[in-house]
């Protein structure tokens, strides 16, 4: 599982994304039209390493004893 920074690292790849009324995108990390959704991805990566929410977005352990997203 990768974390939050290491998706938005993954979005820097040479992509090249159109928005309608906007046109091209330089990076969609930081454009109004784009950002907030980049933002929730990364929070949802990075849920899966806080103990807090580890119990909502993981499985139960495996025999393995390793949890699952």
């Amino acid at each position: 599982m990768r974390t939050g920074a290491e998706y938005r690292h993954a979005l820097h790849d040479g992509r090249r994304v159109w928005v309608s009324g906007e046109g091209l995108l330089e990076d969609v990390t930081v454009h109004p039209a784009t950002r907030t959704f980049v933002d929730e991805y990364a929070a949802w990566y990075d849920r899966h390493f806080d103990p807090a929410w580890q119990g909502v977005v993981l499985t139960q352990p495996d025999a393995n004893g390793d949890p699952a997203p």
